[in-house]
């Protein structure tokens, strides 16, 4: 394989990869109904 069809594949892998940590911190953060517990108390 020539570098661009190398490079092309990668890149390809990248925004793969990116779209899927996206989609799974927007899924995370519309689930996670509780503030974590590294925040101090609003009471």
């Amino acid at each position: 394989m020539s570098f661009t069809k190398i490079a092309a594949v990668l890149a390809t892998l990248v925004v793969l990869c990116l779209g899927t940590v996206v989609t799974f911190q927007v899924l995370e953060l519309q689930s996670y109904k509780a503030p974590p517990s590294v925040w101090p108390a609003l009471d």
